[in-house]
């Protein structure tokens, strides 16, 4: 096994677990709606139902893009590229992997920055009676595209590996 086929098992390990948690972001989003409309059904709704579901959605979504991304999970339109030649359909995935990181990068570090500002303001969303905290919404936020960077970054130096060795 060569070094870039373990590196590559081991971020998709990372990425595994954080759509693990993803997945269990999901399954509490279900319990917690669940569980308010029996709660409404008795006139006793759960507190702050939509605020939580709204941070586990944000757990959902970004942690998850670094595993879909191993997995080939993302919209893709190869109407035209599937029909070039391999060699010119791995270099066209090169460059647009390559402007998938740049562009992810750039996005990862402003949510951190966004998450790291919100932290050291004690940020909080007040629109039900409970403050709840918005740094570490940004920060999952961060981490989800940061793990779809290093995704993209193994995919494009598997796909330059393929691409010198044929």
């Amino acid at each position: 096994m060569t070094h870039l086929e373990t590196v590559s098992r081991k971020v998709e390990s990372v990425a595994r677990v954080f759509f693990i948690i993803g997945s269990i972001a999901l399954c509490a989003i279900f319990v917690l709606m669940f569980g308010d409309v029996v709660g409404r059904l008795f006139y006793h709704p759960i507190v702050m139902t939509a605020e939580v579901s709204e941070y586990l959605l944000v757990a959902l979504v970004f942690l998850s893009l670094g595993f879909a991304q191993f997995k080939g999970a993302h919209v893709r339109a190869e109407i035209l590229v599937e029909r070039f030649p391999w060699k010119w359909r791995t270099i066209l995935n090169i460059l647009a992997l390559s402007l998938a990181t740049v562009f992810f990068a750039v996005m990862t570090v402003q949510i951190g920055e966004r998450a790291y500002l919100d932290w050291v303001a004690k940020s909080v969303l007040s629109l039900t009676t409970v403050r709840l905290p918005i740094w570490w919404t940004s920060f999952l936020g961060s981490i989800g595209c940061a793990m779809l960077v290093i995704s993209l970054l193994v995919q494009v130096v598997n796909d330059i590996f393929k691409l010198i060795k044929s």
